[in-house]
């Protein structure tokens, strides 16, 4: 490895043609639903997505998602990666419920206590040939953890793959404003470094990177609630570092009515407001179109994502 910061003439016309020879014969995790992946530019090595919401509105569901999707495609392709998922908003265990929610185990059933036991120990020998670990704490086995500081959590997952000889395809950071990365005297200071050294470890690992960030209040109100760049809540940071910024709001959980009137592709359309019904907002993107708002259907119970198709 070279040891200068400057890269010559010479070496950056040739890292931009293998860049793009990659994007070429990389396809990058895409959502599974047209119209976000028409408009979306598929997240590849070295880019962050920012998922933005207030609480309950689908930022772990959506992250979960994609980070199954992405494990899915490395264990059917048999390429040696690996997705980690970094949650200090919730126990691995219930991160691991999303995870292997379907139709045959679904979120409700294992949280109530309803599900079968032994189609979950089925479901658990599938599950551990799935290249996706967590780095967070356990509901069930207490661990005497170092501090979730981005140094612990680097040097663990650069560690891991060492050991196994894997890449690190994909890291999900759930979510950014619990991230601690040194004292300050402000906490709005402490998230600013801690999306820095988010950008430098999707870098240095050269992965691709999805981070959860919480929404202000002030998200809320007003007509329109989906949540916008600037309600990134405590840094402007996670606004300039992110390659793509996506809103998202379900209005069951603001709304008291039975239906919503949203504008989607300049049309003016009603819908009907039930618990799978999402709106995102594509907010920013670099090289790409923004501004974009999207219509889905985001089931929290069986974890799938889906166009929303309205009754005009």
């Amino acid at each position: 490895m070279i040891d200068s910061l400057i890269y010559t003439g010479t070496e950056a016309a040739t890292n931009w043609i293998k860049y793009a020879e990659y994007v070429r014969a990389t396809p990058g995790l895409k959502f599974g639903v047209r119209r976000l992946d028409e408009t979306i530019l598929p997240l590849r090595r070295g880019k962050i997505l920012a998922i933005l919401a207030r609480p309950g509105h689908g930022k772990s569901t959506l992250a979960a998602f994609l980070a199954r999707k992405e494990a899915q495609e490395i264990a059917a392709e048999q390429r040696k990666e690996n997705v980690f998922y970094v949650t200090l908003d919730q126990p691995i265990e219930e991160i691991e419920t999303i995870i292997n929610s379907d139709s045959g185990l679904t979120v409700s059933d294992i949280a109530w206590g309803r599900a079968d036991i032994e189609a979950m120990r089925v479901r658990s020998l599938k599950r551990v040939r799935l290249p996706l670990d967590y780095v967070g704490k356990s509901a069930y086995e207490h661990r005497k953890n170092k501090p979730f500081t981005f140094r612990n959590i680097f040097a663990d997952i650069k560690t891991e793959t060492e050991r196994r000889g894997v890449k690190t395809s994909l890291i999900v950071l759930d979510y950014i404003q619990k991230f601690h990365v040194a004292e300050k005297e402000r906490r709005q200071d402490e998230v600013t470094e801690a999306i820095f050294a988010a950008r430098e470890l999707c870098l240095e690992l050269q992965c691709k990177m999805i981070v959860c960030v919480q929404a202000s209040r002030e998200s809320e109100k007003g007509e329109g609630k989906i949540p916008r760049s600037h309600h990134c809540q405590h840094a402007s940071a996670i606004e300039q570092e992110a390659d793509a910024i996506l809103g998202l709001w379900r209005p069951v959980k603001t709304e008291t009515t039975n239906e919503v009137q949203v504008t989607i592709e300049g049309k003016k359309q009603v819908y009907p407001i039930v618990p799978e019904l999402m709106f995102m907002r594509l907010d920013k993107q670099r090289m790409g179109e923004a501004g974009i708002d999207y219509a889905v259907w985001l089931d929290p119970n069986l974890v799938r994502l889906a166009e929303m198709e309205v009754n005009q």
